[in-house]
């Protein structure tokens, strides 16, 4: 009983066990793949896509089977953590991945209530005009995964690397105020019309506001939870958005 009083002490609580990249992993995997069954059943004249996801898919599209390579590469990646945490005796609990789903829609319900309702504007996907209500579901799934792929993680990386160049320490606090400035600001300038085009919104201030704050809120859940719950709460906060605004 003592023995397994004392495995019990030292198993990993919710927090710590949902940190780790395998669940992370998975989790942000499953809204993918979702996102891009979605697309299968975009009804409409036109099929529509996230931008960023455009992006980033003409950018891998350079190379010849580009997009087979990088999905090729993300599976082998994920294996790596799933095998590297059973081996160290964690071993990806399939329930906890749903209780990180609930965790998720809280925080999308949180973000919801004290941004959207507050400040009375709605946000990332009311510019495609003719866009149906399915499309903009599928939309609010692009958006969570290839928004917070491309800005927190990708671009983050990239602006630190920038701002050690100038001098910067890597991990000191001001490089990570200022990261988290810098990648909010350009996720917010990039849903504008002068960078999209028809797919962008018109400017304001009021706007560019919101969204920069947005984007803080992200950076700062992705630093306490991790990626696969902060993709999913973008995502879920838009689908909040779709079907109450």
């Amino acid at each position: 009983m003592a023995e397994t009083a004392k495995e019990q002490e030292s198993s990993p609580g919710y927090f710590a066990l949902t940190r780790r990249n395998s669940y992370n992993f998975v989790l942000a995997g499953i809204l993918l793949g979702l996102y891009e069954l979605s697309k299968l059943f975009n009804s409409g004249d036109v099929q529509v896509v996230n931008a960023i996801d455009k992006l980033m898919k003409w950018f891998f599209e350079l190379i010849p089977n580009g997009t087979l390579y990088v999905s090729a590469a993300l599976a082998v990646i994920g294996l790596f953590y799933i095998v590297r945490d059973f081996q160290q005796g964690y071993k990806l609990r399939t329930g906890m991945l749903g209780f990180m789903w609930l965790e998720a829609l809280v925080w999308a319900g949180v973000i919801y209530f004290n941004l959207s309702i507050v400040i009375n504007w709605i946000p990332a996907m009311s510019a495609g005009k003719g866009v149906t209500f399915w499309q903009e579901l599928s939309l609010s799934l692009g958006a969570g995964f290839y928004e917070e792929f491309f800005f927190r993680l990708i671009l983050v990386k990239l602006t630190v690397f920038a701002l050690m160049i100038a001098g910067m320490e890597q991990n000191g606090t001001p490089t990570r105020i200022l990261t988290v400035l810098i990648t909010a600001v350009i996720f917010s300038l990039v849903h504008f019309d002068f960078i999209l085009g028809s797919m962008g919104d018109p400017w304001s201030w009021y706007a560019f506001f919101f969204r920069t704050a947005f984007g803080v809120l992200m950076s700062l859940l992705l630093m306490l939870r991790g990626f696969g719950i902060t993709a999913w709460a973008h995502a879920l906060y838009d689908v909040l958005v779709v079907l109450f605004n």
